[in-house]
């Protein structure tokens, strides 16, 4: 082959050529490109979520982990936000920790539900289930220690059970329409039981200082044992409406 067929040869193959790279090379870039918007607007929907759940406003934080529920539902979870949530439902407030059990798949939501029950479920029973839970970790916390430890109280467990204890009862007078009537004297027995239980706990701190000759806050023996029975009750109503188990009773 002379050097001028060679020539030929040589610009004909980069005539060919030419365009075949310059194809790969755009569909290189085009696929890379749609990776990278991809990639932008995952960061964008994680950053709003991230703003939605970290928001002072308790309906904000509600809607955003309803999204996150939905997306859960559809195998969309975003991975990165689980411990979020995760921290969402063990120290948020109860309407909201109740969302996030919720998006966690922690709780049901029986769809056959009518709008009452869902409501119900979601603003009451829920809410009092994730408190409930609260305050047993808190109580065997407290029940587990030594002999030795028993002689001063615990105020870190103290507090968590106090804040439990008084959201049940809020929460318990503030939904009261939301109690069905086979369940308003457990209610009312509950509410009477952290009332007193709430009043043991401020008269053992005259002048905000906690008196430690009396190792727990306990109000049975002032004729105001827990009612184990009425929590049961209300964790059987859960549990009739989500489709779980029933929780376990606390021995307060």
């Amino acid at each position: 082959m002379t050097t001028e067929n060679l020539k030929l040869v040589v610009d004909a193959l980069g005539a060919i050529l030419v365009p075949v790279v310059v194809f790969f090379l755009g569909h290189w870039f085009i696929r890379s490109k749609a990776k990278s918007d991809s990639a932008r607007e995952d960061a964008a929907q994680l950053a709003a979520f991230l703003e939605h759940l970290s928001s002072e406003r308790k309906e904000t934080r509600k809607l955003a982990l309803l999204a996150l529920t939905h997306m859960r539902n559809a195998d969309l979870f975003p991975t990165v936000l689980f411990e979020a949530v995760q921290s969402i439902a063990a120290g948020d407030e109860p309407e909201v920790a109740a969302f996030a059990q919720l998006a966690l798949g922690d709780a049901q939501l029986n769809k056959g539900l009518s709008q009452e029950d869902r409501t119900r479920l979601l603003e009451l029973l829920l809410p009092m289930k994730v408190h409930f839970e609260r305050t047993d970790r808190a109580f065997k916390r407290w029940t587990e220690r030594t002999p030795t430890r028993l002689k001063k109280p615990n105020l870190e467990i103290e507090d968590a059970i106090f804040a439990s204890n008084t959201a049940i009862s809020s929460l318990l007078r503030k939904k009261w329409h939301l109690i069905p009537s086979d369940l308003q004297e457990d209610a009312a027995r509950l509410i009477e039981h952290y009332d007193a239980w709430v009043k043991e706990y401020h008269r053992l701190r005259p002048g905000g200082v906690r008196d430690e000759t009396v190792p727990y806050v306990f109000v049975a023996q002032h004729g105001f044992p827990f009612p184990v029975d009425a929590e049961e009750h209300f964790l059987s109503r859960y549990s009739a409406l989500a489709g779980g188990k029933p929780g376990q009773a606390l021995q307060s």
